[in-house]
């Protein structure tokens, strides 16, 4: 305000004369200001009365409304033709609201919005379901202002999706980045890692031996076992290669180092078809007899303790090389991608390096059968990946992407056809990226949940994760019940 006073200087007077006019310096800002915040007061508070009247409204309609348990009765005779099915009359609620003279009557801007925003706010339904409170009525404000802007630039269509997908939305977004902060406590690859190194470590200080004569039964043993499975230890005979191997054990020492050593030679032939058989057995059999050895044949230490140990450690180093081989593919995507120039093919090239990984029997050696399913499911995509991964090919990112847009342009005569063709393909792009990474974090939060390093905390943190899953749709619903379609759209304010 020019000079900080709310009234005109002694001998001025403001008249409806054409080019009356104040002083210089002088506004009238003030009494303004006054008048939209009284206006927004008035339209936050009749907003209230009417998100309360809403709920009412849809709590009357569930127990005497035309779909009501009363009306069950009627609507059977209805579906059998005897008699008129309930007439849908005006909402409850909008019946309450009409009685209590609260309709929505903004003066200003900001009084519209304010209204908008605020009846759903005050809708006690806003806050039902899963999430927290902040969130709830964060996304019911949005919902509110998304559908007044909608109905602005868009009219009904625009008033309805903007109501409904606008909260939805950022509860979405919520719901992602707490998932996130979730999975950063499970263990991941390098936490692994350290814990196997750490058992490791200690085992080699392991002064367990088993005697020459138990090694040698064991050896006996194993390849009984085999040849009554049908494996012979002649030359290119099926299983050969594992009775060789498996005769090291005589040769071992007796040690917990020795026989793992073996162990970790068998284990390379469960990626050969021909072998993959024997060798598991010869390695369920060498497990078997550590945790259950003859009392004996123990010249020092404690075997079963070792083993359980070894077998620990051994999951472990398996969960950090399963995590760094789906690390490591999910990197070489992107520099595929990248070397392609506009990067635009990268959804493409992570499943077609998630796909190397599924059909290896070496990379997904150990894997569980969870984890291979959710490989193929990135593979193959979803309904919603695939949909945008089609779309992407008009995002303008290089130059054979932008002739489908010019093509529009020149086929209509119309620049916004080709603009919104492109801008279409550049959001549906990115958003199929940002699925697919999702798959990928999703497939690695699984094995980490598999390791007996996070076992335990994914068990603990599994009704946070699926609160925070059950968000977006839970907000979704909220939405389409509390969001009223009289948004304002045309108000010509």
């Amino acid at each position: 305000m020019g000079n900080g006073l709310n009234e005109l200087p002694p001998g001025f007077t403001l008249d409806k004369k054409p080019g009356a006019e104040l002083p210089p310096g002088f506004t009238l800002d003030q009494p303004a200001q006054e008048g939209v915040v009284k206006d927004v007061a008035k339209e936050v508070g009749k907003a209230a009365v009417r998100g309360v009247s809403r709920a009412a409204g849809d709590v009357g309609e569930a127990i005497a409304g035309p779909f009501g348990p009363g009306k069950h009765f009627q609507n059977l005779m209805a579906d059998i033709g005897l008699a008129e099915r309930p007439k849908v009359e005006q909402p409850y609620g909008e019946q309450i609201i009409q009685a209590a003279g609260v309709q929505p009557t903004p003066k200003t801007r900001a009084g519209l919005y304010a209204g908008s925003i605020a009846e759903p706010v005050f809708n006690p339904e806003s806050y039902l379901g899963p999430g927290g409170l902040l969130v709830k009525g964060g996304s019911a404000a949005l919902s509110g202002l998304g559908g007044e802007v909608g109905g602005e630039f868009f009219g009904t269509p625009g008033a309805v999706a903007g109501s409904i997908l606008a909260g939805p939305a950022a509860a979405a977004a919520s719901a992602e980045r707490n998932l996130s902060k979730i999975a950063s406590l499970i263990p991941g690859r390098e936490a692994n890692y350290d814990a196997a190194k750490q058992i490791y470590k200690s085992l080699e200080q392991s002064n367990v031996r088993i005697a020459p004569q138990g090694m040698d039964d064991l050896v006996r043993q194993i390849k009984t076992d085999l040849n009554k499975e049908g494996f012979r230890a002649f030359a290119g005979a099926p299983g050969a290669p594992v009775f060789q191997v498996v005769d090291e054990l005589a040769t071992s020492g007796g040690s917990i180092q020795g026989i793992d050593a073996v162990r970790k030679v068998l284990n390379r032939y469960k990626t050969d078809p021909a072998n993959r058989f024997a060798a598991d057995h010869a390695i369920d059999s060498i497990d078997d007899y550590l945790m259950h050895v003859d009392p004996k044949h123990v010249i020092s230490g404690n075997p079963a303790e070792d083993a359980q140990a070894l077998k620990h450690a051994q999951s472990l180093w398996a969960t950090h090389k399963q995590l760094e081989t789906i690390e490591e593919g999910s990197i070489r995507g992107q520099r595929r991608a990248g070397v392609s120039g506009s990067g635009a093919n990268r959804i493409n090239t992570a499943r077609q390096e998630i796909n190397k990984i599924l059909n290896s029997d070496k990379k997904s050696r150990g894997m569980s059968q969870e984890a291979k399913d959710k490989m193929s499911e990135i593979v193959l995509g979803t309904w919603l990946t695939n949909k945008a991964r089609g779309a992407s090919k008009f995002a303008p990112t290089g130059p054979v992407s932008v002739l489908a847009p010019m093509a529009a342009m020149a086929t209509t005569g119309s620049a916004d056809v080709g603009l919104a063709m492109s801008g279409s393909g550049f959001i549906a792009k990115h958003l199929g990226e940002y699925l697919t990474d999702k798959q990928i974090r999703e497939l690695q939060q699984l094995i980490q949940s598999e390791s007996p390093l996070g076992a335990g905390v994914a068990r603990t943190m599994a009704p946070r994760i699926a609160e925070q899953k059950a968000v977006p749709a839970a907000a979704l619903t909220r939405a389409a019940i509390t969001s009223p379609l009289d948004t304002g759209a045309g108000s010509g304010l």
